[in-house]
């Protein structure tokens, strides 16, 4: 009685201890890839190819609907009765997200059975960036640099893709980076008048650069539009070149004067 009773316990004993075991080895093995949370870079491969692969990562999880595509207006059939753990596809190099939709059973090691689960999965390969620059802005500060850049990428890759604007010197040596930023565009400031060269790059080791002229003040002067030798009772303009606002010697602040010297002698205005 004693013996058999000894025997059952280590028994129970030994089922016990393997219980942890058998569920941490199906923990480790059930569930699937899980899509990130951004879309997937994919550079060519060693051949030039561009591929992509979806699928489950476990040995206990089915797939049992196939995949299938974002067509941008619904989800449509892609290989929808390919229902194998995994399928690779190509990917165009244009950029553009690629969103593909996968259908499984997810193994529950906790109740012993299958979930109907659904990932959807993005892909882009990036081209090379297309750099769109407007006019730039004149700095009209006479002290303070502020022309400035605005560039952005009009290729046709997709807007939160990341991407790294760069601004250098005109023989190419570094002033400013944005760091990479997951947007399309990208604004430089406080810039003095001079010749820059402007870059945008993205992933797999594209990117595209731009010669930009930033201008500065337009040339400041004056001119006499008259003679310059007076008799007393005539006159003549002033004219400021450039600039716009003006503040003349006289306290006059429009952009010309006509002077009418009462006096002889030499006579000087300044604006």
């Amino acid at each position: 009685m004693n013996k058999t009773t000894t025997r059952l316990l280590l028994l129970s004993t030994a089922l016990l201890l393997s219980l942890p075991l058998l569920a941490q080895q199906a923990s480790s093995l059930s569930g699937a890839a899980l899509a990130p949370s951004y879309p997937v870079r994919v550079c060519p491969d060693a051949s030039g190819q561009i591929q992509a692969t979806v699928g489950v990562s476990s040995a206990f999880d089915r797939v049992y609907q196939g995949y299938k595509y974002w067509d941008g207006i619904q989800w449509a059939c892609f290989y929808c009765n390919q229902i194998s753990p995994s399928l690779t596809f190509p990917v165009s190099p244009d950029g553009k997200l690629f969103s593909v939709q996968l259908t499984y059973s997810k193994y529950d090691p906790e109740d012993d059975k299958y979930i109907p689960t659904t990932d959807i999965w993005h892909f882009y390969s990036p081209t090379t960036p297309s750099i769109e620059v407007p006019v730039p802005n004149a700095s009209n500060d006479c002290i303070t640099p502020n022309g400035s850049i605005f560039l952005s990428d009009e290729s046709s890759n997709y807007p939160e893709m990341p991407r790294w604007f760069k601004l250098k010197t005109a023989s190419g040596a570094p002033i400013a980076s944005s760091g990479m930023l997951r947007q399309n565009s990208y604004f430089f400031d406080q810039l003095a008048a001079g010749t820059y060269l402007v870059e945008i790059a993205t992933e797999c080791g594209l990117s595209a650069q731009k010669t930009v002229v930033v201008g500065g003040p337009a040339n400041l002067g004056a001119k006499i539009n008259g003679p310059s030798s007076l008799c007393l009772g005539t006159g003549t303009q002033l004219i400021a070149l450039g600039g716009d606002s003006y503040l003349w010697s006289n306290g006059a602040t429009s952009s010309s004067i006509t002077v009418l010297p009462s006096t002889p002698g030499l006579h000087t205005y300044s604006v």
